[in-house]
């Protein structure tokens, strides 16, 4: 085999036998300085396993603030409507206390009672209606002002 080799040299001029040589040094160059020159260049495994737990770390505390907010956000929403829905319960009890009293004054009006009087003059039977007195409705301007001062009030604050 170095028989064919040294017939092959033989048949090569000297130009060609220098880039020959220049060829095979670069690849016994490239073969053993490649897997250092590559080592030196990327980053250790060990690096980027500790910036992805770090960040994994990051993510799991993320999560359980985003939790804890929300779960903050929701009590603070219920707490809220709950707050609402009792200034609607106490103004809807304003209204029918007014709404009752209202009733009780309409229905004191309707009992009108009538009185049957003899005129003597002109011997006409005349009748005549008696109305009780009007109502104070003071108690009613005090439910007024209640229902202005409790919800209309609270929901500007």
């Amino acid at each position: 085999m170095f028989k064919y080799i040294s017939q092959i040299l033989n048949s090569l001029t000297p130009a060609q036998r220098i880039l020959g040589l220049v060829f095979i040094l670069c690849t016994i160059t490239i073969i053993t300085l490649g897997p250092s020159f590559i080592n030196a260049n990327t980053t250790n495994c060990d690096d980027l396993n500790f910036r992805v737990s770090s960040q994994n770390q990051q993510i799991i505390e993320l999560n359980s603030r985003i939790t804890e907010l929300n779960n903050t956000l929701l009590t603070s929403q219920t707490e809220c409507t709950n707050r609402l829905v009792t200034k609607q319960k106490e103004v809807l009890d304003i209204i029918s206390q007014m709404e009752n009293e209202l009733t009780k004054t309409q229905t004191k009006n309707n009992n009108l009672r009538l009185i049957s009087k003899e005129n003597s003059f002109d011997s006409l039977n005349q009748m005549r209606t008696i109305s009780p007195p009007e109502k104070d409705n003071r108690k009613m301007i005090k439910m007024i002002r209640k229902l202005k001062n409790t919800y209309l009030c609270d929901s500007i604050k």
